[in-house]
């Protein structure tokens, strides 16, 4: 079962990636941040929260799955 603590890494994990790309990591960042409410996903819309689960790396086949599992 997946958990916010998942997230985080993964989320790390985009963010050392991105960097190393030189691509621009601030939106991981500003998620990072979030990610410390582990209420978070029970206060966003459905929406924001598949979009936030994209961001991090989350699939496109396995996001609904992955979004029921967290709220």
């Amino acid at each position: 079962m997946i958990k916010i603590n998942d997230l985080i890494i993964m989320n790390d994990a985009m963010i050392i990636y991105q960097t190393k790309l030189g691509l621009d990591a601030k939106r991981n960042k500003i998620i990072r941040e979030m990610l410390k409410d582990t209420a978070l996903f029970k206060k966003l819309s459905k929406a924001d929260a598949l979009i936030i689960l994209k961001d991090i790396g989350i699939s496109n086949q396995k996001i609904e799955e992955v979004y029921k599992k967290i709220i």
